[in-house]
């Protein structure tokens, strides 16, 4: 027999008494696709290759000397069983943003 519990508040789940959510989460890194314009390769026929050239590896050199680039996260995915109370909380306020506490600041 499996137990289960809610991974929230941590209340015993039993299959015959209790329903039982299953939360799955993903996170993973976004890359954008930037979309060439006519603009971009009017610009293009006017540069002189070679020099094109040279000015990418002379930036390219520039970001490895001055900076260490941040490797990308890998994705992730989770799973979590909750409660009916604790799944109906998460889906009113999934970040927990209404439950962070927020710091006022004066306006001096």
């Amino acid at each position: 027999m499996q137990h289960h519990s809610c991974d929230y508040c941590g209340k015993e789940l039993f299959s015959h008494a209790d329903a039982r959510y299953t939360l799955r989460m993903e996170a993973r890194m976004v890359c954008e696709v930037v979309e060439l314009t006519d603009d971009d390769l009017d610009r293009q026929e006017h540069l002189d290759p070679v020099d094109a050239m040279e000015d990418y590896l002379d930036a390219d050199n520039a970001l490895t000397d001055t900076a260490e680039t941040p490797l990308p996260l890998p994705p992730m995915a989770k799973a979590f069983d909750l409660c009916g109370p604790c799944y109906r909380r998460i889906l009113t306020d999934p970040l927990g943003l209404d439950r962070a506490p927020r710091l006022l600041f004066s306006d001096n």
